[in-house]
């Protein structure tokens, strides 16, 4: 054996790294939205008399806006080859843990060359 190891024999874990209220319906519904199906559920939650007003303005405020976004680039669940995320900045205190290959999961630089060849 001359000590050369295929790259495909090593599995690649990737995370997504979220804040706990989400990791409540991920653990729940056994799945994680995608950008478009998080804002259509924050969205579906403006109906409810119980939650904060300042929440449900902002909410509102911002869906127009993300949904062209959607529109232009696409709607993704955001994966990272770090463990820890970006907790510390955002609040994503909460890790899931991902086979790349079982998911399916593209790199954001390949994503991109699929958008900036529709233009």
């Amino acid at each position: 054996m001359s000590g050369d190891v295929s790259d495909s024999l090593f599995v690649k874990k990737i995370y997504h790294n979220t804040q706990k209220h989400f990791s409540y319906q991920i653990d729940r519904d056994g799945e994680i939205l995608t950008e478009r199906g998080k804002l259509n559920k924050n969205l579906e939650m403006c109906a409810n008399p119980f939650v904060d007003e300042n929440w449900k303005r902002r909410v509102k405020m911002n869906a127009s806006r993300l949904r062209e976004s959607h529109k232009v680039v696409g709607s993704y669940v955001w994966f990272s080859d770090n463990p820890n995320g970006v907790a510390v900045a955002s609040g994503n205190d909460v890790s899931y843990e991902f086979d790349a290959d079982d998911i399916g999961a593209v790199r954001w630089t390949e994503v991109m060359k699929t958008l900036t060849s529709k233009k």
